[in-house]
């Protein structure tokens, strides 16, 4: 009885103690966490190092998708972590059986870039400059490590048609003559139940073939070919599972879920020594909530694997960048070029500035563990500049949960918006 007693006063003082107000963290307060940083080059992340030796995921988030540089680091970063800490995986923001066909590009196994990215990939995110030299810096890069090459993979399933290809390429490699549905649809459009049905009803026997020959196929094709091909029909399920949610709020929830479903899927495939960066925009790759009310991938990632995953965000000063209007539904969804030329100074972005310069990196992770004062303060919302994801953001400053979602964030002075890439 009088332990119990002693523990409940305990956590009663604790949370006294506890109550960080808005705006309390000061710039001098995480000072010996920062670490200043010319260009986003490979040679500059070294302070990485130790967490990325610990780690076995290293999430990297972007403010913004249209932005050329949250494309340049993740590449920077990726040379980085291959050369100095074993990473031989990369996993991004796009459809599963879309960027298998990437992979097959980066692994030397076809030459038709353009195509993959015009015809086949359906994200403009996808069709820059910037992400054609990611790709073909990857590739290069395996011409000399075919021994340990960097695969990228595809995390997403808002769109199946691609996995429903590699679904029909594998059967008809094996001899089977089963139909394989051609599902076109995005997950947010409508389609009938009638016609949920039926593609359900189709994947039901795709899957017990899978499973019926899995000893054969396995044996006369190879393990990773099957499990590859198994996957993607997966992928359709997830796909189906989500379309038929009569709430957009769940199509969320999935998502989220089968984004880390699908990561954790990628890491079994390529091994237990594997290793892999995740680049996503920061509401993705936080360990929290975002999206409505979604435990979103990042903390699905930190709930399976533990603080072997290592969350980063990336904000950024001033620049331009692309973006769909807040308003896109009533306007139209046409691209247009945001411009930040201020930061206000009553934001933690403006903090980060004072931080470092151009370039920082501050380690909330260190932070958190070495100061319970910080740790507190750290667990306050953040006021900061808002950005974008695909569309931009309806205010100018945000609150966010930054020092409690990441373990750490990369803040660039200056940024320039992505370049597209020649359609023709």
């Amino acid at each position: 009885m009088t332990l119990k007693f002693c523990l409940s006063v305990a956590a009663i003082s604790i949370t006294f103690l506890c109550q960080p107000g808005l705006g309390d963290i000061q710039p001098n307060d995480l000072g010996a966490y920062a670490t200043a940083f010319e260009t986003h080059e490979p040679d500059q992340f070294v302070f990485l190092k130790d967490h990325a030796n610990a780690a076995r995921i290293i999430g990297i988030g972007e403010s913004t998708h249209g932005t050329a540089d949250f494309t340049e680091l993740p590449r920077e970063l990726l040379s980085y972590l291959s050369a100095e800490c074993g990473y031989n995986t990369l996993i991004i923001e796009s459809m599963v059986g879309e960027v298998a066909y990437l992979n097959d590009y980066v692994l030397g196994k076809r030459d038709d870039l353009d195509h993959i990215l015009i015809d086949i990939n359906t994200s403009w995110r996808y069709r820059t400059i910037q992400f054609i030299e990611l790709i073909n810096w990857i590739r290069v890069y395996n011409e000399t490590h075919r021994d340990n090459p960097i695969e990228i993979h595809g995390m997403e399933m808002q769109i199946v048609h691609a996995d429903a290809q590699r679904v029909g390429d594998y059967l008809q490699f094996v001899g089977s003559q089963t139909e394989v549905p051609d599902i076109g649809l995005h997950l947010w459009q409508q389609v009938t139940r009638d016609q949920q049905s039926e593609w359900f009803t189709q994947l039901q026997v795709i899957l017990s073939e899978f499973e019926s020959n899995q000893e054969s196929w396995a044996s006369a094709h190879g393990q990773d070919a099957y499990w590859t091909a198994y996957h993607h029909a997966e992928v359709m399920q997830q796909f189906l599972l989500a379309i038929a949610q009569t709430r957009e709020q769940r199509k969320h929830d999935l998502r989220d879920i089968y984004m880390a479903e699908n990561v954790e899927w990628i890491m079994w495939q390529r091994g237990e020594e594997s290793k892999a960066l995740v680049w996503a925009h920061n509401s993705h790759i936080a360990d929290g909530v975002d999206n409505g009310i979604v435990d979103v991938l990042g903390h699905q990632l930190r709930k399976r694997f533990g603080d072997s995953y290592f969350a980063i965000a990336s904000l950024f000063g001033t620049g331009s960048y692309y973006a769909f209007p807040p308003n896109a539904n009533e306007v139209g969804w046409k691209f247009e070029l945001y411009d930040r030329k201020t930061i206000q100074a009553d934001t933690f972005t403006a903090s980060l500035e004072q931080l470092g310069s151009p370039n920082v990196f501050v380690d909330f992770r260190a932070a958190r563990a070495d100061s319970a004062t910080l740790d507190c303060e750290l667990n306050a919302p953040m006021k900061i500049m808002s950005g974008a994801g695909a569309q931009q953001y309806p205010t100018e400053t945000r609150l966010d949960n930054l020092g409690s979602k990441f373990d750490g964030v990369i803040y660039l002075d200056e940024t320039g918006p992505i370049e597209w890439m020649n359609m023709d």
